[in-house]
């Protein structure tokens, strides 16, 4: 194990040893540390870490947070609410929380949640289920590039550095399912699956307005690593309009015309046009540039983003990565600073981490920094 892995067991030990109730916790880890320590094979470790990781992520979603503090925060009960309606053939959207009002959960989280709800009357396992994939992730990356990842980021999740341990406890988790449609958008164009990866692309359109982002990063990733006929991005396109008609189509029948305009969307699309935080020179400089612009103003932030993660991913493509998730991240990063600027900071740094902790995984280097030239 490295010095930096030593450095975070420690500092998740600890966290663990104060706390009574991560006992449990503090075995699990000490038995990572131990079998590292001690040359037990690969997979040995991994297994006892991803042990933990499950463990503690089913401890946050399955009793942590539905403590008392769990009325302070809305996202969960929103699609709760959401999926109860539809299956009562009501308007998700005409509904309302008892904490910010206004359901702005998407379309596709709405019917993701519809079995969870069915089944059990919320969506705690499928939360519980959503942490279970992204270790999946991250483990099979390790796995498949041998980047020796999946202990550093792993313990830097444990650590609940960037908001983890945020999202867990206010429940939060509905914010990110797109990613993991992202991930199988991937996965299919890795099969060659073109139409299949616009489908699910178009599916995580559907999860929330802001990742319109994230999916522009899987297309410029995709045009300029490998520069695709006309008819391979007709497949794509093609692909998207199949999954966001697959996911709006259900809705429509079931409730009616009445979420044309009544729908998260809407409400979405309003953010373009709202002033940023006055915390530093730059949003200060894009508020006068968008106020001049007028209606126009949420279009040119818009633009601005699209144009710096293209010119950026133009500029590197002689080094662009076998997979998108540098690229979404970055274009996840751009779109919430520059769109809501990041308010409520921690309710959304994971809007990049997550892709990010995905693209260290899938990358050569894993969590090292190769440098370049001598000593």
């Amino acid at each position: 194990m490295s010095g930096l892995g030593m450095l975070l067991c420690l500092a998740v030990g600890y966290s663990f040893a104060v706390q009574p109730a991560w006992q449990f916790a503090l075995v699990l880890l000490a038995a990572v540390v131990l079998s590292a320590v001690f040359g037990a094979k690969r997979h040995t470790v991994y297994a006892l870490l991803f042990l933990l990781l499950v463990w503690f992520a089913g401890q946050y979603c399955l009793s942590i947070a539905t403590g008392p503090h769990d009325g302070g925060s809305d996202r969960d009960e929103a699609v709760e609410i959401a999926s109860r309606a539809l299956l009562r053939g009501e308007n998700p959207w005409a509904q309302s929380t008892g904490v910010s009002g206004e359901i702005t959960t998407g379309p596709a989280s709405v019917l993701i949640g519809v079995p969870f709800v069915l089944a059990d009357g919320d969506i705690d396992l499928l939360r519980f289920a959503f942490w279970c994939s992204f270790f999946g992730c991250l483990l099979w990356g390790d796995l498949s590039r041998r980047n020796q990842s999946f202990v550093g980021l792993g313990l830097l999740f444990l650590t609940g550095i960037l908001g983890f341990h945020h999202t867990m406890h206010w429940s939060l988790e509905e914010l990110y399912f797109g990613y993991l449609i992202l991930f199988g958008a991937w996965v299919a164009y890795g099969v060659g699956a073109l139409s299949s990866m616009g489908a699910l692309a178009g599916v995580a359109l559907m999860v929330r307005l802001a990742y319109a982002f994230p999916v522009f990063g899987l297309l410029v990733w995709w045009v300029i690593r490998d520069r695709p006929s006309p008819g391979l991005l007709g497949r794509f396109f093609g692909g998207i309009l199949v999954g966001v008609a697959g996911t709006v189509v259900p809705i429509l029948l079931a409730v009616g015309t009445d979420v044309l305009g009544r729908n998260p969307f809407v409400r979405a699309s309003g953010m373009l046009v709202e002033p940023l935080p006055s915390s530093n020179l730059l949003f200060e400089g894009i508020n006068t540039v968008s106020e001049a612009a007028g209606s126009l103003g949420g279009l040119l932030r818009a633009t601005l983003v699209c144009g710096a993660v293209g010119g950026i991913a133009w500029l590197l493509r002689d080094r662009s990565p076998s997979h998108p998730f540098w690229h979404i991240a970055w274009a996840s990063f751009g779109g919430m600073l520059l769109i809501s600027g990041f308010g409520k900071a921690q309710d959304y740094t994971l809007f990049f981490a997550i892709p990010a902790f995905l693209a260290v995984s899938h990358s050569q280097y894993g969590l090292q920094l190769p440098m370049e030239g001598r000593d």
